[in-house]
Parts: structure tokens; C-alpha cells; sequence
């Protein structure tokens, strides 16, 4: 028993896969960079953009929770499955607001760094 339906998951994993690989190429080439120019920031604007619109699609998605897990969670803390499952999608858009918004924060964070590291501005 999953806590996340297979089926929606399949269907933003190539997404996933795509996005992690940039982000693995743009990470290499911050590691070797020895100062931020405004394509990498741009880069890591477009990459955490990219981010937050895939965070969206599976935050907003109601098919993400399998109803057998609050069925699971209503036998345990003695509640009704249908509390256990608002419950349960609360804490998912809770943390998915969360990690939007510190993506949004490095986004703009790169932004920062070009402009300490560009003496011409």
C-alpha cells in the first residue's frame, strides 16, 4: 500500500526526470563558475520556474492520495476516512506551498548573486 497513487505519479515522472537532469547540468556548471552571469541566473530562474509549475500540477491534483491511506489512518486515529483525507491533503498543500516558496526564494536568490558579482551594475 503506497501513500501516493502509482498511476498520478507516472504521469509527472518523465517531468520529474527532465527537470532533475538540468538541474543536475546547472548545478555542475555553478560548481565550476566563478561568478554568476545573468544567463546562469536566467537559467536558474527558467529551472526553478519549471520547478514550481510541476509542484503545482501535483499539489492541485486530487487523485494523489490513495483512499485506502486514509482509510488506514481513519482505523488508527479513530476518525472518519473522510477527515483523515482533508487532513492529509492540508499537510500535502502545506508542504508544496512550502517548497514553492523557497524555490521562488533561490530564484530571485540567483538574481542577488549576479548583481554582487557583476561590478558593471
Amino acid at each position: 500500500m503506497g501513500f501516493i497513487s502509482s498511476a498520478s505519479l507516472a504521469s509527472l515522472m518523465p517531468a520529474a526526470m527532465l527537470l532533475i537532469t538540468i538541474e543536475i547540468v546547472i548545478a555542475s556548471y555553478k560548481a565550476f563558475a566563478s561568478e554568476w552571469t545573468k544567463t546562469l541566473a536566467i537559467g536558474n530562474f527558467i529551472i526553478n520556474l519549471l520547478w514550481i509549475c510541476l509542484i503545482s500540477i501535483f499539489v492541485i491534483n486530487p487523485a494523489i492520495i490513495q483512499h485506502a491511506v486514509a482509510s488506514f489512518f481513519a482505523s488508527i486515529f479513530q476518525k472518519a476516512p473522510e477527515d483523515i483525507y482533508g487532513q492529509v491533503r492540508w499537510i500535502i498543500i502545506g508542504i508544496g506551498l512550502a517548497t514553492i516558496v523557497t524555490t521562488a526564494i533561490d530564484a530571485f536568490a540567483g538574481f542577488r548573486k549576479h548583481e554582487k558579482s557583476d561590478p558593471s551594475i
